[in-house]
């Protein structure tokens, strides 16, 4: 890989080899989806209802009649203009916003893999192999929901966030990481959890004075939250609520706490590796040390690789508390892969680029050599599981 100022520019065949996993990404979907479309469940009927309409003249209303505040416009409104772009019905189209998302997804993880795992460029290319052929991104990937697109928002978020990070200057990746922020929101309305990280890699990152660095942060923020802000402002006006009607959770804390963790550890390690409880307590304990690692690091030697490794592990942080919190407070569907699957991405770039640091400075202390452990860590994050 070719560094030149601080970012690194992709060498040719490495970059063939991310237009290849790209294909066969979106080649595992379509062949998925080939014969009777993507998956449907009660909210994709939702949103192919809605794209109907708006193809056919009408306007945004789903197949009774109601405004839908429940769910953000982007993924229907894209499904409705490839209808009426190319005349194939909104079942369809909802099939190939899917296999061309899971394709960028893909294409974009190993850029961001080859940001981070420079030192391994077997890390990099089984991480994107690993994310290509991923199990829980093609559970999603199949449904007519708006996952893909929403994961396809948040990687291209930190890749451009790494830009900042590397030092980059110019005001197009300011734009772009508020744009994709701002794309996230109107996507699922758990995405304005972007805008808090964005803000904060750009307060601890962007290379220019500090009262002028908190004035970008705030001119991102608003960019980024004014979209989804006029949404929410639409559904009030016609609904009287701000997302639609939610009663109460039947979920404790404790019982999401778990379901987050059962999923999380499905796509690393074997259905029973572990009690849920003490698997819930080393990774609360692990997570909290990763981070604090990172923010130390940061601080001290912003240029470590440290630095690349905490917007992924903030917008971590940030979504599963969100998730977690509002699944407590609001009922809406079980915390399982759908929803939790968004983050899938962060944490195997993570488990590259964080856990290195940390484990090195667990230094002595983990009972063999940092250099070790980290290999075998690496090796159990980028092996996905296919058997139960």
């Amino acid at each position: 890989m070719i560094v030149r100022s601080g970012i690194r520019v992709i060498r040719p065949g490495f970059g063939w080899f991310l237009v290849a996993m790209g294909v066969l990404g979106a080649a595992l979907v379509a062949i998925c989806i080939r014969l009777y479309g993507p998956g449907l469940s009660p909210d994709s009927v939702g949103y192919i209802s809605i794209a109907r309409n708006l193809a056919s003249g009408g306007t945004y209303r789903n197949y009774g009649g109601g405004v839908a505040p429940e769910w953000p416009p982007l993924y229907p409104i894209l499904a409705a203009i490839l209808q009426k772009l190319t005349g194939i019905d909104a079942l369809t189209t909802t099939g190939l916003i899917n296999v061309l998302s899971h394709g960028l997804t893909v294409y974009a993880s190993g850029l961001l893999l080859s940001r981070i795992a420079r030192h391994s460029p077997l890390a990099k290319h089984l991480g994107t192999v690993a994310i290509a052929i991923s199990p829980a991104l093609l559970a999603v990937s199949v449904m007519a929901w708006t996952e893909p697109l929403f994961i396809c928002c948040l990687v291209l978020f930190l890749l451009v966030g790494h830009q900042i990070v590397a030092g980059e200057q110019r005001r197009l990746p300011l734009l772009l990481l508020t744009l994709f922020a701002a794309l996230a929101a109107l996507t699922r309305y758990i995405g304005v959890v972007l805008i808090p990280v964005g803000a904060l890699v750009i307060l601890l990152f962007y290379t220019i004075e500090p009262l002028k660095r908190l004035a970008v942060s705030g001119l991102f923020s608003l960019g980024a939250l004014v979209p989804v802000g006029a949404w929410v402002w639409r559904n009030h006006r016609l609904t009287g609520t701000l997302m639609g009607s939610r009663s109460p959770s039947i979920f404790t804390l404790s019982d999401n706490l778990g379901f987050t963790l059962g999923t999380i550890r499905a796509w690393f390690l074997p259905e029973k590796a572990a009690p849920a409880r003490f698997g819930l307590a080393i990774a609360v304990g692990l997570l909290g040390f990763v981070v604090w690692v990172l923010l130390r690091r940061r601080i001290k030697s912003p240029e470590t690789r440290a630095a690349f490794a905490l917007p992924a592990f903030l917008l971590m942080v940030a979504y599963l508390v969100f998730l977690i919190v509002s699944s407590t407070t609001t009922a809406y569907d079980q915390i399982s892969n759908r929803l939790v699957v968004p983050i899938y991405v962060p944490p195997r770039r993570a488990a590259d680029d964080g856990l290195g640091p940390a484990v090195s400075a667990l230094g002595g202390t983990c009972g063999q050599h940092p250099g070790n452990l980290r290999a075998d860590l690496r090796v159990r994050a980028l092996v996905p599981l296919y058997e139960r």
